[in-house]
């Protein structure tokens, strides 16, 4: 556990914990979703600037995370909007993610998955973070109960909306950060392809990969 940051430590505990989860991701497929030999491939970008221990260390986890929501089909929901370029990117080259879109196809089969992909034709201003996932520990929705996390290359953090502004202030406090992207992650979800468009197309994608 030495080997996680404290905020990586805590999402795979809200993980354990959430009803519904909501991935958004223009790199690469969310952790949780990341077959291992996929994940593998992926850590070797960091190379150079994560101790290899770590790596070891968070590959063990995100293996374990996967399991954690495949075992949780039925009683978890996860939603997963992803720009064309993470079913494009050959990430371990074209069999690793041939295996990882199977994967895909297996989590939606399941139950366990709604998958809707941002073309690059779409016309709609993407987010300005490249990913982020927001955990909803009670009711979907209900940002009382909801936490977000993110990582910007060796970085990252869980962020949770508290109220802003003092008691007396008319009006209601201003939308936490938890709020904003989650209000932005719908918009860009109701703007994205559909879930059976997004299914067809990961369809052919894996026919093109061989």
């Amino acid at each position: 556990r030495e080997h996680l940051t404290d905020p990586l430590r805590k999402l795979i505990e809200f993980e354990s914990e959430a009803n519904f989860i909501h991935y958004y991701s223009v790199f690469h497929v969310p952790g949780p979703l990341q077959l291992p030999e996929y994940s593998t491939a992926l850590m070797e970008t960091w190379s150079e600037e994560v101790d290899p221990d770590q790596i070891k260390f968070r590959l063990a986890a995100r293996k374990l995370r996967h399991e954690a929501v495949v075992a949780r089909a039925g009683s978890l929901q996860i939603t997963a909007l992803l720009d064309e370029s993470v079913f494009r990117r050959t990430v371990g080259g074209p069999a690793v993610l041939k295996s990882q879109l199977q994967e895909l196809l297996r989590a939606s089969a399941l139950g366990l998955l709604r998958v809707r992909m941002i073309g690059f034709d779409a016309e709609v201003p993407m987010s300005y973070n490249a990913g982020f996932d927001i955990l909803f520990l009670g009711v979907d929705g209900d940002l009382s109960s909801a936490v977000m996390y993110r990582e910007t290359g060796t970085t990252d953090e869980i962020l949770e909306d508290v109220a802003i502004g003092k008691a007396n202030a008319s009006g209601p406090p201003p939308a936490g950060p938890v709020a904003r992207h989650y209000d932005r992650y719908q918009k860009l979800w109701n703007a994205a392809d559909s879930e059976d468009d997004t299914i067809a197309f990961i369809r052919r994608r894996i026919n093109d990969l061989g």
